[in-house]
């Protein structure tokens, strides 16, 4: 279980205070789950479609030297998005973090290089038109493999990325049934994980680790029983890809 420090702490309560997430134990269990393998001290961060920043200013609270956010809240996010970034940041008193209203097409690093790169249900979104089409038309194809390059090109040597989205393939959507876990998932717009283990790897990125995400409400008992594909086909399809840069 990773220590829970005074800064973190007042990130739990900050988010669950907000409205960002219900429950700060949760939370905590959230984040412990998802960046187990993750050692933010001292690493500089990238968080590619942001939102608000939860996951920006965890990592900041978890002792990153800089982490930068990027979200184009003009292209499809969340209205006010950026003003309840500065808004948490002012909460918690953080100066290590950067916000850029930028998709990723349009930021750029100016020579910097990151350790860690985050990608929580955003890579689907960096291009939804070309994600949609990914398997059957190769300009789709190039426009994403393309975008893999770019990321990998700001990824410091042993950088790592994560990348978390639900996979295209879910029970409810082949029985023609809205997800009673995730009802407003469009699964024609996401790919299962083998697709971007195919791209990232193409652009430099090895040692896939793919980790399914039962309900988080579930905890560790859920991890436990239900941490496999084959039952996250009938909950959410939500999935986590780890890989490094070479």
């Amino acid at each position: 279980m990773r220590e829970v420090n005074n800064k973190t702490g007042l990130f739990l309560e900050t988010m669950v205070r907000q409205g960002l997430y219900a429950h700060p134990k949760r939370l905590q269990f959230k984040m412990n789950r998802l960046f187990r393998d993750i050692d933010f001290h001292g690493k500089r961060v990238l968080d590619i479609g942001a939102g608000a920043g939860l996951y920006t200013f965890y990592a900041a609270c978890q002792g990153a030297k800089e982490v930068v956010s990027i979200e184009p809240e003009a292209d499809g996010s969340t209205t006010g998005v950026t003003e309840k970034f500065y808004f948490l940041q002012r909460q918690l008193g953080l100066e290590n973090v950067t916000h850029k209203a930028a998709t990723l097409q349009d930021f750029e690093a100016d020579g910097r290089v990151f350790d860690v790169i985050m990608l929580y249900d955003s890579i689907n979104h960096l291009d939804e038109n070309a994600c949609i089409h990914l398997l059957e038309d190769q300009e789709s194809w190039n426009i994403y493999k393309n975008l893999c390059s770019k990321i990998f090109h700001m990824a410091g040597p042993g950088a790592k990325i994560i990348a978390c989205d639900c996979g295209r393939n879910n029970f409810f959507d082949k029985i023609n049934i809205t997800n009673p876990f995730a009802p407003s998932i469009e699964w024609h717009k996401h790919q299962n994980p083998e697709t971007w283990v195919r791209l990232l790897a193409g652009a430099g990125f090895t040692n896939p680790i793919v980790r399914w995400h039962p309900p988080n409400i579930l905890g560790a008992l859920g991890d436990s029983l239900l941490g496999n594909s084959a039952a996250a086909y009938f909950f959410t399809s939500h999935f986590q890809l780890n890989m490094e840069a070479s």
